[in-house]
């Protein structure tokens, strides 16, 4: 005689409803506004807007050799310090306007080709862009008060310290007139061949 479980049919299918209820529970996980950990099939991640983060957690993607691009939603503010370290597959990242802090080593050896710094970001920890050997670029939003770029090498404002020189930027660089201070480590995994200082 067969016995239908309409009991365990039944909670198989609230399990099933409530993954397509929550589709993110699993591979997003947050804390406070912080998104701590992600635990996700990798590729193109897409991170959703609703889930109220403001801030990237430290290490939240740390060595996720799965990924290769991530989109950031509006309204994060903070990229945590090795957020996304050692993710060997991560070739582009978007950034919302709402970013602020890119905290130390957020990107540290990671294979990134271009960014795009936001125009709200004031604070870019050492080592962010650290140890990226593809990394050719750094551009910088126009109306940006902190930071700005120049043939894709990162500096302050007003050019009088030199930030992050891309790590996959190649030839022969010349060290703008205007530039006084050094960043610690600007130089990390680059590729040029010298520098020369304009006067």
């Amino acid at each position: 005689v067969y016995v239908y479980d309409w009991s365990t049919n039944i909670q198989q299918w609230s399990l099933v409803q409530y993954a397509v209820r929550y589709p993110n529970e699993n591979t997003y996980l947050t804390s406070n506004n912080t998104l701590i950990k992600y635990q996700g099939d990798g590729g193109n991640v897409v991170i959703p807007d609703d889930l109220g983060i403001t801030t990237i957690g430290e290490s939240a993607f740390e060595s996720n050799s799965t990924i290769t691009s991530v989109v950031i939603p509006d309204g994060v503010m903070e990229i945590g310090q090795s957020a996304f370290m050692n993710c060997e597959n991560l070739a582009s990242v978007s950034m919302p306007n709402t970013v602020t802090t890119i905290k130390e080593e957020a990107f540290f050896n990671s294979k990134l080709e271009s960014v795009a710094i936001p125009n709200a970001v004031a604070t870019i920890g050492t080592g962010a862009f650290g140890a990226c050997e593809t990394l050719t670029a750094i551009s910088v939003n126009s109306t940006n008060t902190a930071y700005s770029s120049n043939e894709g090498v990162l500096y302050d404002k007003s050019q009088s310290l030199l930030h992050t020189y891309p790590g996959g930027k190649t030839g022969t660089f010349a060290l703008p007139a205007t530039v006084t201070k050094i960043n610690n480590e600007p130089f990390y995994g680059s590729n040029f061949a010298a520098v020369a200082k304009n006067d």
